[in-house]
């Protein structure tokens, strides 16, 4: 620790930095896990009490060094979870991610092992089985943007059988209580599924098994809705405050994100932030930048008065009208136990009755997918993709851009996405969901600006079609 206090990381080459960077932060990953089981021992045994402060917290605050608060809520989380501080210590799971699994089993734990054997008014046993089996492998899939089929191993085997194995294996363990089969599935997740979508996908699956919960946060919040339109005295205009319930906030994203895309200043700022790193600089107090994220969000809303006052959403808004989209697993419209619940393209989960009250008014469009997660449809020989497959294209990826490392989803206002063919369409004339793929504005320019793409299932796109040339990552079915 000396000798890196000294030798200034600017004075060493840069490979030398980085590699130096690296083994700094895997052993500061090993001491904060070592951290982590000593400060659980001291408050398993209340070694605290022996320099007279009444908890670990208390006894923490005392040190000359700074505590993280999230890392005594951690150490503390993790004593009954022997699988994920084992994970922890092998260094298999991050801190993030143990957090976060901690998280969604402390909430869990409190409903399971109830005398009438139900999971907040499911079976318990058949909704954890589904869960682990089903909403695991659907998560993991989704992820991925649907499981290649093109990629087999020199065994033949892809990769999923073993997956759908490993879990069945975990759900049917007789040695293992049921939060343990729980744990263990949460940890194959947190194995497969990036560190990005890792939080949403626990947010989905603890809304599987809590459905009574989730109808009554819905309940909550229709019966607290409220808006606040107040004068500013300082003349700049209105202060906007309330709070929407699921239905009201599903509209107006909607509308903003359609609003959004069309909004015609939107070359001015495009201008504004070329001209702006030309110059490798922001200046300050002038009018050559582009909007704010919130600035264009008060601008969008302004424009959809259309929307709000006329009323109907006309138009088209990136090749397809704006339209509520509500994605529902067949398992969910039946009450299945277990079954993942509902999703909104703003990323909420909805009830079971909130999609109820909708359905005798909504238009329904179906997808089936494969064990893989891949949505099966048929081509066609228009450059457009059709409504009916962008809307499939985001059931398969769950909405997030397909390049491998891209944090970028749909859910997030402002942001621009768009269905592009993986073979051109200039070469084969035709467009499937197998050559469609969801990229976010900034993966698309680059593709379209030369560079080869790695997707998030193993494959590699170029500006040409897939790499290496020649390579067909979607076989002919044989039917």
């Amino acid at each position: 620790m000396a000798s890196l206090k000294v030798e200034a990381s600017a004075s060493l080459l840069g490979q030398v930095a980085l590699d130096r960077a690296r083994a700094t932060q895997v052993a500061l990953h090993d001491l904060t896990v070592l951290s982590l089981a000593q400060l659980a021992d001291i408050d398993d045994r209340r070694l605290h009490t022996l320099e007279g402060a009444p908890s670990m917290r208390a006894w923490a605050e005392r040190l000359p060094a700074d505590v993280a608060r999230q890392h005594l809520t951690l150490a503390r989380r993790l004593s009954p979870f022997s699988q994920v501080s084992g994970a922890l210590r092998a260094g298999s799971i991050t801190l993030g991610g143990a957090q976060a699994v901690c998280q969604t089993l402390t909430r869990i734990d409190r409903f399971l092992n109830r005398p009438d054997g139900m999971l907040d008014g499911q079976p318990q046993d058949q909704a954890l089985y589904n869960v682990i089996t089903s909403g695991v492998r659907q998560l993991i899939c989704r992820s991925r943007g649907g499981w290649d089929p093109g990629g087999p191993t020199s065994d033949g085997d892809d990769g999923l059988p073993t997956l759908v194995r490993e879990l069945h294996d975990i759900a049917e363990d007789p040695a293992r209580s049921l939060r343990e089969q729980f744990e263990a599935a949460l940890l194959v997740l947190c194995r497969d599924v990036p560190t990005a979508h890792l939080r949403p996908a626990l947010v989905v699956l603890t809304h599987a098994l809590l459905p009574l919960q989730l109808e009554k946060a819905a309940l909550a919040g229709l019966a607290s809705r409220q808006l606040r339109m107040d004068r500013r005295s300082d003349g700049l205009g209105f202060r906007l405050t309330g709070h929407l319930d699921l239905l009201t906030g599903e509209l107006l994203f909607t509308a903003l994100q359609a609003q959004l895309a069309t909004d015609l200043d939107n070359p001015d700022d495009t201008r504004a932030a070329k001209a702006l790193r030309e110059q490798g600089l922001d200046p300050p107090g002038t009018d050559l930048r582009p909007r704010s994220t919130g600035e264009r969000l008060h601008d969008a809303l302004r424009g959809a008065r259309t929307w709000l006052l006329e009323g109907g959403l006309t138009g088209q808004r990136g090749k397809a009208r704006p339209h509520l989209s509500i994605t529902v697993p067949v398992e969910s419209l039946v009450t299945q136990p277990g079954a993942l619940p509902a999703e909104a393209s703003a990323g909420r989960c909805w009830p079971g009755s909130l999609v109820s009250h909708l359905l005798p008014d909504a238009a329904v469009t179906r997808f089936v997918l494969g064990l893989r997660g891949n949505v099966l449809a048929a081509s066609h020989t228009s450059r457009t993709a059709t409504r009916v497959e962008r809307l499939a294209t985001t059931v398969m990826t769950g909405g997030w851009c397909q390049v491998d490392g891209c944090t970028r989803h749909t859910s997030h206002l402002g942001s621009t996405f768009h269905h592009h063919h993986l073979d051109p369409w200039v070469l084969t004339g035709s467009t499937s969901l197998a050559t469609n793929a969801l990229l976010c504005s900034g993966d698309h320019a680059a593709l379209h600006g030369g560079s080869t793409l790695r997707l998030r299932d193993g494959r590699h796109a170029g500006p040409h079609g897939w790499s290496p040339p020649g390579y067909d990552p979607h076989p002919p079915p044989p039917f």
